[in-house]
């Protein structure tokens, strides 16, 4: 990932583009789990895509309903959702 700064729809683009990536490599994995080039390229997906997540959620907020923290508040429906904008 490079230093450039994104806003959240470039932020949200690279998460789906991360999160297909993850997947698809999981379904090959599936019938070839001794392909350690594989394996090694899933890490560093799964690794990146996990920091976006905390990026994307420490600048715009959560994108699951598992990712609020607040005790006191239910931070949930601070943010625009989906159809709102917010993508």
């Amino acid at each position: 990932m490079n230093n450039k700064i994104m806003d959240s729809k470039e932020l949200m683009k690279k998460i789906m583009e991360y999160g297909f990536a993850i997947t698809d490599l999981g379904l090959y994995l599936d019938t070839h789990p001794k392909d350690t080039d594989s394996l090694m390229t899933y890490s560093s997906l799964r690794d990146t895509y996990n920091s976006l997540i905390i990026e994307y959620t420490r600048r715009y907020g959560p994108l699951t309903i598992t990712q609020v923290t607040s005790d006191n508040y239910w931070t949930w429906i601070s943010t625009p959702w989906p159809w709102e904008g917010a993508c």
